[in-house]
């Protein structure tokens, strides 16, 4: 059995483009088909592992906490928000429609600052 194709319309000029093809035939824009966001959260061991709550466009999208991942779709250029439980600041990455983008949580144990990087790959910790 075969994928099957879907047309969609070019996001600038309205052409009827299939959904494999990755740019616009007549224009030459990219088609955003695998647009999300994979938050891996932090491996850091703390007393109290904190839950992580993850937002896009102001909505939260869920919690990560320790060794967990969230993954959500996204559909345009934006930034992704990170709060924890009883702190005031918000942290932020920014993401990209058109690719999967994927952030790792982690904390600077001396100022306490979370600190969400955008990662190619994930790797858990090293046995040694």
């Amino acid at each position: 059995m075969e994928n099957s194709m879907a047309l969609i319309a070019c996001p600038e000029c309205k052409t009827e483009v299939s959904d494999k093809a990755p740019a616009c035939p007549k224009c030459g824009v990219p088609i955003l088909t695998d647009s999300k966001v994979v938050v891996y959260g932090y491996t850091q061991q703390f007393l109290v592992n904190p839950k992580v709550e993850v937002f896009w466009n102001e909505e939260s999208q869920g919690k990560v906490s320790k060794g967990e991942m969230l993954e959500f779709d996204i559909d345009t250029d934006g930034e992704v928000l990170f709060k924890v439980k009883g702190k005031k600041k918000r942290y932020g990455s920014r993401v990209s429609a058109g690719k999967i983008n994927k952030i790792k949580i982690s904390w600077d144990r001396i100022t306490g600052k979370m600190i969400p990087q955008t990662v190619d790959m994930v790797t858990g910790d090293s046995a040694g």
